[in-house]
């Protein structure tokens, strides 16, 4: 069977961190992406690839750092990958409605 390396990115993140005015804003911002970042390499787990980076795939909760990548590799069965990549891209966006939700339900006050 043939197999391909997969990379995939979360692009802008530069431009998004470069955008904090504040200590605070960039931490929240890292914080942000990493928390974003979790769902794209378990969606690739979750699928017939093998996942090589990064090596670690969670956050850990209780820790003030960031410190997830914005990129995954993974090797893919060749038929399946680019169904992979948008696996690994639906994943991250479903993390980023769920958190909308959930800063929209607070501010609201419902």
């Amino acid at each position: 069977m043939s197999r391909h390396l997969l990379l995939w990115t979360l692009a802008g993140v530069q431009p998004f961190i470069e955008a904090a005015r504040k200590t605070q804003d960039l931490w929240i911002g890292s914080y942000l992406l990493s928390h974003l970042m979790e769902a794209a390499p378990e969606s690739v787990k979750n699928r017939a690839a093998q996942l090589i980076y990064p090596a670690q795939t969670t956050m850990y909760l209780k820790s003030p750092v960031a410190d997830l990548p914005n990129k995954l590799v993974a090797i893919c069965p060749s038929a399946a990958t680019e169904n992979i990549a948008e696996q690994a891209r639906q994943a991250l966006y479903r993390r980023w409605n769920t958190l909308q939700r959930r800063v929209w339900s607070r501010l609201s006050g419902r």
